[in-house]
């Protein structure tokens, strides 16, 4: 079903999307923009019970230059309290954000002296920066992509890095941190010269071991086929398995998200192609790392239309909830699906949300109330804006 609201909401988007404070939404469902007069985009999102949602992702609109690291404090509504950027004159970027005991951290990458760095920063729940740092290594590009607590206290943090001068090839950067973020326990790079290997998410085993959820291609770093990969490690960093998933005839096939599912395994997702088309990947694999199913998901009424998986979250049920985006109705839409514990979906068609131009979505949670939220990035006219929706347990949104 595709929900026409964001039409009738593109010409509030000026400078700073509708203006909240002046007509607030108190539904509980919600389709919210906030941008200005150049590019947004979005990459995570934290509920805090009671208060509301925190947005990480980055914005051109505002800050020092370039791009730089935007947040976004909101009401349970999604109408926006305040708004804060942070970078440098160059580009900075907020991949993802973590609250844990110590507090609200994020994660991402800043530029210093023409490289990039990972980019730690510690925020109170106004979005008031207590602690920032940068972590990296000489003579390489290193982006973070994906943060992570751990039941010892400390911060995994994981990205990507690449030669200063070469970024067809890419590596996988693995930092362990203390509690507070301020001193490095580990610093490590995973991956072979002259080939690609990239992250996106990384999850904490029962035991402390690390998990992590990527793409890789291996025999000839232009030609060869891409698959899913995901990686154990134990608790500093020593790997202990290094699996691939595709297709029984290989087919181009990429990783993003991970996640944990108490006491069974694992569940991922990222994107694969087909004969006709490309769909949303999905893996379930135990503890070992053995693949327990895999299923592509598609719209079953537009089965040549182009899928993505981006995020995927366990859902109250025992289920999984999945966005990315889909090209159904031309232009790329949100994508939104509920399936089972066996990736059968449950919805008889997936719930997309989109305008007359290119969307996409990023992350996607079960909420405290049952229902979801989903976080994307809306293309209106020429420029991006950050999309947040929330919906009810199926999906929809009431009256919209």
């Amino acid at each position: 079903m595709r929900s026409k609201s964001y039409l009738a909401l593109f010409i509030c988007l000026l400078m700073l999307s509708c203006d909240d404070a002046i007509d607030p939404d108190t539904s509980g469902e919600f389709i919210k923009f906030y941008g200005g007069a150049f590019d947004e985009k979005a990459y995570a999102v934290e509920e805090i019970p009671g208060q509301g949602f925190i947005i990480v992702g980055s914005t051109e609109s505002f800050g020092q230059g370039g791009k730089d690291v935007f947040i976004i404090g909101t009401d349970n509504n999604g109408n926006r309290k305040w708004q804060k950027s942070y970078g440098s004159l160059s580009d900075d970027e907020g991949k993802s954000i973590a609250s844990t005991t110590d507090g609200l951290f994020i994660l991402g990458y800043t530029t210093q002296d023409n490289s990039k760095k990972f980019y730690l920063l510690k925020i109170n729940q106004q979005g008031d920066t207590t602690f920032t740092k940068a972590f990296g290594r000489n003579g390489m590009n290193t982006e973070g992509r994906y943060l992570q607590a751990t039941t010892s206290g400390g911060l995994a943090l994981i990205g990507n890095a690449y030669s200063s001068d070469n970024k067809e090839t890419s590596d996988i950067y693995l930092v362990k941190t203390n509690p507070d973020g301020k001193q490095t326990i580990f610093d490590r790079l995973y991956g072979l010269p002259e080939r690609i290997d990239t992250v996106g998410t990384i999850v904490e085993a029962d035991n402390g071991d690390l998990v992590w959820c990527g793409t890789f291609k291996r025999e000839d770093a232009t030609n060869a086929k891409t698959s899913m990969r995901i990686v154990k490690s134990d608790a500093f960093g020593n790997l202990k398995w290094d699996f691939p998933f595709n297709s029984v005839t290989p087919q181009n096939a990429s990783g993003i998200t991970i996640q944990k599912i108490n006491g069974n395994g694992y569940i991922a997702v990222g994107t694969i192609e087909t004969d006709q088309s490309t769909d949303v990947f999905l893996v379930k694999i135990t503890e070992n790392g053995q693949q327990s199913w895999a299923i592509a998901l598609n719209d079953p009424a537009h089965p040549d239309a182009d899928e993505t998986g981006t995020y995927v979250y366990p859902t109250s049920d025992g289920g999984y909830i999945v966005t990315g985006s889909t090209t159904a109705a031309g232009n790329s839409d949100i994508f939104l699906m509920k399936v089972d514990n066996q990736g059968n979906p449950q919805w008889a068609q997936p719930q997309t949300f989109g305008g007359a131009n290119n969307d996409s979505g990023s992350f996607v949670k079960e909420t405290s109330d049952g229902g979801y939220i989903i976080l994307g990035t809306a293309q209106i006219n020429n420029n991006t804006a950050i999309s947040l929706i929330k919906t009810d347990a199926n999906g929809k949104i009431s009256g919209k």
